[in-house]
């Protein structure tokens, strides 16, 4: 019984919110008289394509007309609308209007579709923490030309947000905060010239996000700390006029920025890039993006590797340097492989193993290591250093010992001496039953060996070592 009693309760305060009939609303839109509403229910569908309204003429493409339902003639909206902290539970349809006041659906959610495709904002457009819950949203063509676009910390929970050729000229488009959890956040060819374009914190769950040919040029592009987690981040053929800020983002899937123009510096500080990274045709003054942050790798394109490396180098960030030219090295490798070059592919899998492009000088001394042992094992092999005498088995293991230390350290010296710059080559041993030409001609391969890794050690430690000292 109580919990009877505590379930009415409940219900009768939820519907204890004031319900009121869309046409009502519609009504009063077709009068030009205010609407003003605050915690309420609006049942039906808020359409404005039946309304009586002024008109006024728009040139419209054939693409707007028969792709995007846009219309030539647009309803004139000249009552200030405010629904805020309320549910609407029927479709909105705000689509082809020209809105002369405000806007505003704060903390309001959205039970329906909600259209305003080919819509003009000329005041604020107010849609803070408003939550687009039971279908799409489109904005598409939509322009907001008479002041700020506020969307902070809005969500797209219900389906795809559609910004396609929206246009935000009148002041800043704030979507700070914001979650496109619902479906693909597409911003293609929308145009951002009134003001900062504020994607602070913005969460990109739902699926893909397109801001490919999108125009930043009224102020920054600040994605600072946005998460791309639900697909692709396209931000192909952008152009960013002013800075523009990635720092502390996440892409979790492929990040895609092919022959996207920053006219100024990139921030990417402690930008994580989990998916395939394109900089392919990407133009840029300073990039500030640290190599190890790039996880899921440079899509390859000779150019794109080439202008990391140059601006790694100008930017003193000299071990990203290294690091990017190591695997630009391994990525054309594998492309000799493809083309069917196998020995530029061997050749090159060789130098990758010997010094690391010259980027790695552990891996010439490591084989330096390994070749003196390799060669003393074989000295010893053939007789050389074996004591021939001893007076008791003490006396015999300590002159094993010492034999094999000396043959370590006669390899070593015929090692390095293959150059001639530190050590003189040793007497040409002599082994009693051994090959005199079998002798010299390991002699011989040996300073060989100590020459070349002695050249790939020593560049390998200018290129890296040496150049930051």
């Amino acid at each position: 019984m109580l919990l009877t009693a505590a379930g009415a309760s409940d219900g009768a305060s939820e519907d204890s919110r004031k319900v009121v009939q869309a046409s009502e609303i519609l009504a009063a839109i077709e009068r030009g008289e205010p609407v003003d509403y605050d915690g309420v229910i609006v049942e039906g569908d808020l359409d404005l394509s039946g309304l009586k309204l002024p008109t006024e003429h728009v040139d419209r493409t054939y693409e707007e007309i028969n792709y995007f339902d846009l219309t030539n003639e647009v309803m004139v909206v000249e009552s200030p609308i405010n629904i805020t902290n309320s549910e609407i539970r029927g479709k909105l349809g705000f689509s082809n209007a020209i809105f002369q006041k405000q806007v505003n659906f704060e903390k309001s959610n959205f039970a329906g579709s909600a259209l305003f495709s080919g819509s003009n904002f000329s005041g604020d457009a107010d849609f803070w923490f408003t939550e687009f819950s039971g279908g799409y949203t489109c904005f598409s063509y939509a322009k907001f030309s008479g002041g700020n676009a506020n969307f902070w910390c809005a969500e797209f929970s219900g389906g795809a947000a559609y910004f396609k050729y929206a246009k935000f000229s009148g002041g800043n488009a704030n979507f700070w905060g914001a979650e496109f959890s619902g479906g693909a956040a597409d911003f293609w060819r929308s145009e951002f010239s009134g003001g900062a374009a504020e994607f602070m914190g913005v969460e990109f769950s739902g699926d893909y996000s397109d801001f490919s040919e999108a125009k930043f040029s009224g102020g920054t592009a600040d994605f600072r700390g946005a998460e791309f987690s639900g697909g692709a981040a396209d931000f192909s053929d952008a152009e960013i006029d002013r800075g523009a800020y990635f720092n502390y983002a996440q892409f979790n899937e492929t990040a895609d920025f092919t022959n996207s123009w920053f006219k100024e510096d990139v921030l990417f500080e402690n930008t994580t890039f989990r998916g395939e990274l394109s900089l392919t045709r990407t133009r840029y003054n300073k990039l500030y993006l640290r190599w190890h942050n790039i996880e899921g790798g440079l899509a390859y394109d000779d150019t794109a590797y080439l202008s990391l490396l140059k601006n790694f180098k100008d930017l003193g960030y000299l071990e990203d340097y290294d690091s990017c030219y190591f695997d630009y090295r391994k990525d054309r490798r594998s492309q000799l492989l493809r083309s069917g070059e196998l020995f530029s592919w061997g050749i090159n899998l060789l130098l990758e193993w010997f010094y690391g492009y010259g980027t790695k000088p552990l891996n010439a001394l490591s084989f330096s290591l390994g070749i003196i042992s390799v060669f003393g094992a074989f000295w010893r092999l053939i007789g050389l250093g074996k004591a021939e005498e001893a007076l008791d088995e003490y006396s015999l293991a300590d002159a094993e010992h010492d034999s094999i230390l000396e043959v370590l350290a006669f390899s070593a010296t015929v090692f390095l001496s293959g150059t001639r710059l530190f050590i003189e080559p040793p007497p040409l041993p002599k082994i009693r039953g051994r090959s005199r030409s079998l002798i010299r001609g390991a002699f011989i391969f040996e300073r060989v060996l100590g020459a070349l890794f002695s050249i790939l050690f020593f560049l390998a430690i200018s290129g890296t070592v040496v150049r930051q000292l």
